[in-house]
C-alpha cells in the first residue's frame, strides 16, 4: 500500500479573541471542490479539486489536515477520501476506499486517524492517514449509515442510520457494535455534547430534535426543530446547540443544559431559500458557521445576539463545513 506521509505538527497560525480567526474549510458538491476561507479575511484563499460528488469533511485536531469524503451522486457513485494540508493550501493524496462505496460522514480521532461512515455496506471504517490503510471498525448492521459523531471522552463512536431510523453506538478501541438506540426514519444529523453524557439527533422527516443520555439510553427530551431539521452542533463549551433546518431558512437555538429551545435565526437575504446544511463553531465560543446551499454562501453567526453577522461566498452548493483554528496566509 502506499505510504502517505503527512506533516503533523506543521508550524501554524492561531489568533484569539473577539475578531474572527481561523479559517474554514467548505465542501462544494457541485464544484467537485473545496473551499479554504480564511476567517480574518472574510474571504476564499484556495479552491482544492477533490474527487466526484464530495459531501463532508472532517479537520484533525491540530487543525492542519482535512478528510473529504467524495460519495458521488444518483448518477455516479464514488469510493475515495481525499486529504488536504490547510497550511499549505494543497491536497496531500486521495485515498481509494476500494469496495467501500459511497463514504460520507467523517470524524478524527486523533491527528492521524479518521472514521468513516460507509452507506454501501453499513460499515463504520477508520483511514489510518500516515499509511493509507482502511480497517473496519464495526458492521452498523442498519440500513442509510450517514453522519458520525465520535466522544473522546470514552471512545465512543455514534452512526446515524438514515432508513433504519437507528444510532448504532459502537466501541472504537474494541471495533465492536455495543448498541443500536432506535429513533425513527427520517435521523440524519447528530451530536455528542463535549463531556459524551449526551447525544443530540435530529429527525429531518420529524422536524425534531431528540436528546438521549448515553448512559442509560433513556430520552431525555425531544425539542421542536422545523422542516428538514439536517444537522446539528454543539458549541465547543458546550452551552449551546445549534439545528440547520434545511427547508425553512433558519438554525433552531438550544440552551444545552435547560435542554431548552430558545430562537430561530432567519438566515434568508432574498426571496431564494438558502437551504441551510452543515454546521460548525470556533473554538471561542464566539461564532457559529452554516452553509447555505441556495445562496452559495455560509453564513456567521454571532453567538452574543444570535444574528447573522456576515455572509461569505462559497463554491456552488457548499454541504460539508469544518473549522480550523489555523489562519491561512493568501
Amino acid at each position: 500500500m502506499k505510504k502517505i506521509f503527512l506533516l503533523f505538527g506543521l508550524g501554524i497560525t492561531i489568533a484569539c479573541g473577539g475578531q474572527p480567526s481561523g479559517s474554514l474549510v467548505v465542501v462544494n458538491k457541485a464544484d467537485h471542490a473545496v473551499s479554504l476561507i480564511d476567517l480574518k479575511l472574510g474571504k476564499i484563499v484556495a479552491t482544492i479539486p477533490v474527487e466526484y460528488g464530495p459531501h463532508e469533511v472532517a479537520i484533525s485536531p491540530s487543525g492542519n489536515i482535512a478528510a473529504v469524503t467524495n460519495y458521488g451522486d444518483g448518477a455516479k457513485v464514488s469510493n475515495s477520501l481525499t486529504i488536504i494540508n490547510i497550511p499549505e493550501k494543497k491536497k496531500i493524496t486521495t485515498i481509494d476506499l476500494g469496495e467501500y462505496r459511497r463514504p460520507h460522514g467523517a470524524e478524527f480521532i486523533n491527528e492521524k486517524e479518521v472514521l468513516i461512515t460507509c452507506e454501501s455496506k453499513s460499515r463504520l471504517l477508520l483511514a489510518d492517514l500516515s499509511t493509507g490503510s482502511i480497517t473496519e471498525v464495526a458492521n452498523t448492521a442498519q440500513m442509510g449509515s450517514h453522519m458520525v459523531a465520535y466522544s473522546v471522552t470514552d471512545k465512543t463512536a455514534y452512526v446515524a442510520n438514515v432508513f433504519s431510523g437507528t444510532v448504532s453506538v459502537i466501541d472504537v478501541p474494541a471495533r465492536k457494535l455495543t448498541t443500536v438506540i432506535n429513533f425513527k426514519a427520517g435521523i440524519e444529523g447528530l451530536a455528542v455534547s463535549p463531556d459524551g453524557k449526551e447525544l443530540w439527533v435530529a429527525n429531518r422527516n420529524d422536524s425534531n430534535v431528540t436528546v438521549v443520555n448515553t448512559t442509560t439510553r433513556d430520552v431525555l427530551a425531544v425539542l421542536p426543530a422545523h422542516q428538514v431539521a439536517f444537522r446539528v452542533k454543539f458549541l465547543t463549551n458546550g452551552s449551546h446547540v445549534l439545528v440547520s433546518n434545511g427547508m425553512s431558512g433558519n438554525v433552531s437555538i438550544y440552551d444545552a443544559k435547560a435542554r431548552k429551545w430558545l430562537r430561530d435565526i432567519d438566515v434568508a437575504s432574498n426571496d431564494g431559500q438558502p437551504v441551510p446544511v452543515g454546521l460548525t463553531a470556533d473554538i471561542h465560543n464566539r461564532y457559529a458557521y452554516v452553509c447555505l446551499a441556495g445562496y452559495n454562501e455560509v453564513a456567521e453567526l454571532d453567538t452574543g445576539n444570535w444574528s447573522v453577522s456576515r455572509r461569505i461566498a462559497t463554491g456552488n452548493e457548499p454541504d460539508g463545513i469544518y473549522f480550523s483554528p489555523v489562519s491561512i496566509k493568501e
